[in-house]
């Protein structure tokens, strides 16, 4: 009678808990629970600096940002009732023309989201031309990221269109200016013997020679 009374007392345990799991699981907030869509689409180009248009030098040259990955974060917080910390994260490959599209859960009945767009940094091409110099410096691999996220809101039935454009940090560069290198120098000279007879006689004689270059910028404008 002892072992049943256990038993049966096992078995009323594990159902409660087993209930109670199913509850927490059904109490969980999900996203895709939210009733209305919103679609969020837009054109990411990056500035790829100088480039040869034609025959023309063409700078702040803007090209579609393809095959890079673009990120919409939405805060959990954000979401009504919802107090988890962490971010909805969905993600989309840009096409070739730099175009993406999300279609996402939203709330209705007036009521939205914040998210942010951000595209994942990566590596591409930049060039810069300095006058001065007559001179364009190519950079191949430079990173380019989103210096400022874009902010959107979400909505039930209104769409957001959000174009930008992702710049790059450059690194520091040698340009090598086209203007005169003067050269002056002299032989330095000093107490010693010369040799140009049998008999050593006193003189001053070469030991070294001083070399000073100098460049001329004085009349160049400097825009690095």
């Amino acid at each position: 009678m002892k072992n049943n009374f256990i038993s049966m007392l096992a078995v009323a345990l594990g159902a409660a808990a087993l209930f109670t799991s199913c509850e927490k699981e059904q109490s969980v907030f999900s996203p895709e629970s939210l009733p209305g869509t919103c679609t969020i689409t837009g054109v990411v180009n990056y500035n790829e600096g100088y480039a040869l248009v034609g025959d023309q030098l063409v700078s702040n040259h803007e090209v579609p940002a393809s095959g890079q990955v673009i990120m919409l974060s939405i805060p959990y917080s954000a979401y009504v009732n919802n107090n988890s910390a962490g971010n909805q994260i969905y993600t989309d490959t840009l096409d070739a023309e730099g175009r993406y599209e999300f279609t996402i859960p939203a709330p209705a009945n007036g009521e939205f989201l914040n998210g942010t767009l951000d595209v994942i940094p990566f590596k591409a091409s930049h060039a810069e031309y300095f006058a001065d110099a007559f001179q364009l410096v190519e950079h191949e691999s430079v990173i380019y990221n989103t210096s400022n996220s874009a902010q959107i809101n979400i909505r039930d039935q209104f769409p957001v269109e959000q174009n930008f454009t992702v710049g790059c940090t450059l690194p520091q560069n040698d340009v090598q200016y086209n203007v005169p290198l003067t050269i002056n120098g002299s032989n330095v000279t000093g107490p010693g013997f010369e040799n140009t007879t049998s008999t050593p006689q006193a003189a001053y004689v070469f030991i070294s020679t001083d070399i000073l270059i100098s460049v001329d910028l004085s009349n160049l404008e400097f825009n690095l």
